[in-house]
């Protein structure tokens, strides 16, 4: 008998790691990460270290540029690859049919949501451990702090907990996969880049807001020793949700301190999380049955409505040129359905589409100048000949 290696109040997780495993395709991704990471690795080694390989004992005390390039190609990895792994968590049930299967069971939509987030940070989670050797050999040649180790950790597992969260809300919002992966990169850019962007171009006088904020913040007892007034308030304002800064920002101080602010300033983080989950929550069961949204064929219904109310005029009379055949399929179901119920597969369509390309091309070429048009008529004429 086979022995289940998760409890069974996690069916939904079970069942997301074992399909992972039996992938070829996990297996080979996970190969190429290790190779890329390894040989980045190897890059800085030789960069760092190589040099100073007469000298052993000059290599102690250099852990630390190490350290700092090992957490940055980490950094790199969340939030490149995350947000691929995780957009199809829940579109992938949606394109497949099978939401409302799980929707139907003693699931709640909390627990689905949790699953199948635990299911993608722990796949996740397996491309970070890979960093974890070079992080403890860095470690071992000195020059890294114990804050500066925790630190990173910490500011690893929640830019890997926020990206995770997004991934999942979009993926609980849209009905397709594509439709999800853009956005999740598109609102992962405009929330970890969006502040600094804004202020910098000051776009609804955000610029003046902000300064406003950190010059409130620096006077109130407390708080005023997290942000010194030699700041500028788009390196501490704005990248509220940006973990790498945070590392950069508070990793050089040795002692409880750094580890203390790093914690306070990473809230944000945090609740970004927590919202990013609750939305996703929010949005299973009022999204998981989404219709087909075909904008082009809704179009061209409006304008079949449009042509048909000038159409039935006294001199016409409703009279159609081309007739659509709408029959049954016998023998070739889906040759049926490409043909008939597709915006595409109708002969006025496909008219259409023809007319909309054919009208700007030849506007175009009757802006031309005579000169240019003769000669592309004449080159025309002797490729035809």
């Amino acid at each position: 008998m086979k022995k289940h290696f998760l409890p069974t109040g996690l069916p939904l997780l079970s069942k997301e790691l074992i399909e992972m495993a039996n992938r070829r395709r996990t297996y080979i991704i996970r190969t190429v990460y290790a190779l890329l990471f390894l040989g980045c690795v190897g890059f800085i080694y030789m960069d760092n270290l190589a040099p100073l390989m007469t000298n052993p004992l000059a290599m102690l005390g250099r852990g630390r540029d190490i350290f700092k390039a090992m957490v940055s190609l980490q950094f790199a990895a969340i939030y490149i690859l995350l947000p691929a792994i995780t957009c199809g968590v829940i579109t992938q049930e949606k394109e497949r049919n099978s939401l409302g299967l799980l929707l139907i069971t003693r699931l709640s939509p909390a627990t689905i949501i949790l699953e199948k987030y635990l299911g993608r940070l722990i796949s996740m989670l397996t491309f970070l451990m890979l960093g974890l050797p070079i992080l403890a050999f860095a470690y071992s040649l000195g020059g890294v702090s114990p804050a500066m180790f925790v630190n990173g950790l910490w500011l690893l597992l929640l830019a890997m907990l926020q990206v995770a969260a997004l991934g999942v809300l979009c993926s609980s919002y849209f009905r397709t996969t594509v439709a999800a992966f853009i956005a999740t990169y598109l609102i992962g850019f405009l929330m970890l880049f969006g502040l600094p962007i804004a202020y910098e171009l000051n776009l609804l006088y955000y610029q003046n807001a902000a300064d406003l904020i950190v010059d409130v913040i620096q006077r109130i007892p407390y708080m005023g020793e997290l942000l010194p007034p030699g700041n500028r308030p788009n390196q501490e304002i704005n990248f509220l949700f940006y973990a790498p800064h945070w590392f950069d920002r508070f990793s050089w101080t040795a002692g409880g301190t750094s580890v203390v602010r790093t914690v306070i300033f990473s809230i944000p983080i945090l609740l970004s999380t927590f919202v990013f989950l609750i939305f996703a929550h929010f949005y299973l069961v009022r999204r998981a049955f989404l219709p087909s949204n075909n904008f082009l064929l809704k179009v061209f219904k409006k304008l079949d409505l449009l042509f048909s109310k000038i159409n039935n005029n006294r001199v016409t009379r409703g009279i159609v040129l081309v007739k659509d055949n709408v029959r049954l399929p016998e023998t070739k179901p889906i040759a049926w359905r490409e043909t008939s119920k597709k915006s595409l597969g109708t002969f006025r369509y496909l008219f259409r589409i023809l007319v909309l390309m054919e009208v700007p091309i030849l506007f175009c070429v009757l802006l031309l100048p005579p000169v240019i048009r003769s000669q592309l008529f004449r080159a025309r004429s002797c490729y035809c000949g």
